[in-house]
């Protein structure tokens, strides 16, 4: 039931709608490989799924990417905000407020990030599950360390937001 467990956002299911096959998928309650073979023309030998498994990363990716670029606009105005109040008198209080919520705003972010990373490995997984044997096409993805895949964890896009919780943490603690 791929389009019933939450893998893919509204976004995908409205843009995969325009086209008859993607139709098929999002009304059937369930998404059955045999039922889906049986749509797809045989000289296409999986390109069709291909291209609904690489728009579904896509659609992620994008995810995973709008939540970086609002952690990054928020920390820089809270960066921003310590860096006027540092040194005016009294301002203990306000530093300490922006600095906890720095911190758990990046801490947000970074639970935030692993549910399309999590996404995109279900898809992948999907994908070699049923890859038709004789598709002769690109992979859906480029680059996937499947000998390493404990390496997607340690990514820029999972530290980021740990490195701006470090920052707010050594702030707080020069600050005291």
């Amino acid at each position: 039931m791929l389009f019933d467990a939450g893998i893919i956002s509204n976004q995908v299911k409205k843009l995969l709608f325009i086209l008859p096959f993607y139709r098929y998928l999002i009304n059937a309650n369930s998404f059955f490989y045999e039922d889906v073979t049986e749509m797809i023309s045989v000289d296409k030998k999986g390109y069709d799924m291909a291209e609904i498994c690489r728009v579904m990363i896509r659609s992620e990716a994008e995810q995973l990417h709008r939540r970086l670029t609002w952690l990054a606009t928020l920390q820089g105005f809270l960066f921003a905000g310590v860096g006027l109040a540092w040194k005016l008198p009294d301002s203990g209080l306000l530093v300490g407020v922006l600095g906890v919520l720095g911190m758990i705003v990046a801490l947000l972010v970074f639970i935030a990030i692993f549910a399309p990373i999590l996404a995109i490995e279900k898809i992948r997984l999907f994908w070699r599950e049923h890859k038709p044997g004789d598709y002769d096409g690109p992979d859906i993805s480029g680059f996937y360390p499947d000998k390493a895949p404990w390496s997607v964890w340690i990514t820029p896009e999972t530290l980021i937001p740990l490195a701006f919780a470090s920052a707010w943490f050594v702030l707080l603690i020069l600050r005291q």
